[in-house]
């Protein structure tokens, strides 16, 4: 079974401790170099997460999302997704994925997503990590194109009520290039936070939001998202 990160207030004493000013430097990097937003779009996003270990070291997940316009308004898209993951000695987790995206508009994606995930400290916080590279087959290109994403997370209880407050970044890569569709570079970055409930040991109910900021193309775009995310992991 996978370990999860300390309670906050204890540090992670098999995490590596990271210089203060690392952030302060991943801060400036996020920012730098983007656009105004000039276009604005408000979405629901509905997710659906499953766990279970197939072993004490070996866990496969699965996911479903569903997106919507404004709040709960047109269906737009549905994602799914399968992913098996293996936490090796050194305390980092190696996974393994394929996704698959439908839209209303008929448009289709395939992801292969490679990707490794784990934990450091910063004074008493736990934070997590996760860095993927994505294989991305649309049907809109005539070729795979390519991203890397790195995501930045903190968990933080509430007493022992059962809730928590979630914060995260997560900065978007693109390593390819398409004439008028998608520009090389830091392309996209999501920021948000939410409120979480433990409704039982295994599931977890989370309600949040997410602001996106795009720039692929010739107009940059700044999103509001709506999420309700229910998790269980299974023991």
């Amino acid at each position: 079974m996978l370990k999860p990160l300390p309670h906050l207030g204890r540090r992670c004493r098999e995490c590596v401790t990271l210089p203060r000013g690392f952030f302060a430097v991943l801060v400036l990097a996020l920012y730098s170099g983007l656009a105004f937003p000039v276009d604005r779009e408000t979405q629901t996003w509905i997710t659906a997460n499953a766990s279970a270990p197939l072993g004490e070291v070996q866990r496969v997940s699965m996911r479903y999302r569903s997106r919507y316009s404004e709040v709960l308004g047109d269906q737009r898209l549905q994602q799914y997704q399968l992913m098996g993951a293996y936490r090796m000695s050194n305390g980092v987790t190696a996974a393994m994925g394929i996704e698959f995206f439908r839209a209303d508009s008929g448009t289709v994606e395939r992801r292969l997503i490679p990707e490794l995930r784990w934990g450091t400290s910063l004074w008493d916080l736990a934070l997590k990590h996760r860095l993927r590279l994505e294989h991305r087959d649309l049907t809109a290109f005539a070729d795979p194109v390519y991203r890397l994403r790195y995501q930045l997370t903190h968990e933080r209880p509430l007493a022992d009520t059962g809730a928590y407050l979630v914060v995260g970044d997560e900065i978007l890569v693109s390593l390819s290039e398409e004439t008028g569709l998608l520009d090389r570079g830091l392309n996209q970055n999501r920021l948000g936070g939410g409120l979480g409930y433990r409704v039982t040991p295994s599931t977890k109910l989370e309600l949040g939001y997410q602001w996106i900021y795009v720039d692929s193309g010739p107009i940059a775009r700044a999103d509001h998202i709506l999420q309700l995310n229910l998790n269980l992991a299974l023991p």
